[in-house]
């Protein structure tokens, strides 16, 4: 396909944007439209099946029939469900582009997403990842059945700059900010092999921390920019993947791995310094023993009203 760049014609996409999806027939025409409303049309839209059994390989299959050599379909072998993580890393190891922006399937990009962030990559040569603020999408049902506003949830530390690493780590850690929505960051492709892709052991239920183990290796090892622009919206929705975890009542043991994990993934790297360990233990104490942290916090509760 040509596609034409600040006037230049190539056949080589800048961005390739990827768009994983299981069952997402309710709300992947939406996010596939959202890429083509981008004002940045030097792209190319890989659509990664993970084994639907819904009307959403129809439709992305669809959009690769209409749309030749600027969308493409893929899926894993036998049409198998491999979790998100190995769908992500089957839609870099496809991909043509430099760089790179995840889209979740029942998300949207606003259309100045692909232009602003090409052009923060572009201006801070040493950034390997940028990101911005998320819209937390409630009104998107608009039928009066939910009740609560759209929020823009800023990234929890000073935007409209860059940090070199480890700078972004122990807040993310700590959960104090910095968990960047997949479908508001972009990256350089280069680095993302260059740090072991994401992370497969987080399938299924633990897929709910998949991107904030990837961030974690990023925020380790190399320079990100944050910005204070809101890229995306984050559809809420009562079938996301954290809102059933926690119904389950698996966040705690869920919340648990991803610490263990986070801390074995820095001490074999040498550097899980005493800093971050304490971070780390005081997380954990809660969701490893969570009778006894809600006792805890019960006792408190009880002395505070006390006093």
């Amino acid at each position: 396909m040509t596609i034409y760049s600040d006037g230049i014609m190539t056949d080589k996409p800048r961005v390739s944007a990827i768009i994983c999806f299981l069952n997402a027939g309710a709300f992947i025409e939406q996010a596939i439209e959202s890429v083509f409303a981008q004002t940045f049309k030097s792209w190319e839209l890989l659509l990664v099946d993970d084994g639907s059994t819904d009307s959403s390989t129809r439709i992305a299959r669809r959009y690769s029939v209409d749309h030749p050599g600027a969308v493409r379909y893929l899926e894993h072998s036998g049409h198998r469900n491999r979790g998100l993580p190995a769908s992500r890393n089957l839609g870099i190891a496809s991909a043509n582009g430099d760089l790179v922006a995840f889209l979740d399937s029942d998300d949207v990009w606003l259309p100045q997403k692909l232009t602003e962030q090409v052009a923060i990559l572009d201006s801070h040569p040493q950034v390997s990842l940028a990101f911005g603020a998320t819209q937390y999408w409630y009104s998107w049902e608009d039928q009066g059945q939910n009740s609560q506003s759209d929020q823009i949830e800023m990234p929890g530390v000073p935007t409209g700059r860059a940090y070199e690493p480890p700078a972004l780590l122990n807040p993310l850690l700590a959960d104090k900010g910095c968990a960047a929505s997949m479908s508001n960051c972009i990256f350089r492709r280069e680095i993302i092999s260059r740090i072991g892709g994401f992370e497969e052991q987080f399938s299924a239920d633990l897929a709910m921390y998949e991107d904030q183990a990837f961030l974690t290796k990023v925020y380790l090892n190399l320079p990100v920019f944050v910005s204070h622009e809101c890229w995306d919206r984050y559809r809420i929705h009562p079938n996301q993947l954290c809102a059933k975890v926690i119904r389950g009542r698996k966040k705690p043991s869920v919340t648990a791995f991803f610490l263990r994990w986070a801390a074995n993934y820095l001490t074999s790297r040498g550097s899980l310094d005493a800093e971050t360990r304490a971070l780390i233990g005081r997380r954990l104490w809660p969701n490893e023993h969570p009778l006894l942290s809600r006792l805890v916090h019960a006792g408190g509760r009880f002395t505070r009203r006390l006093r």
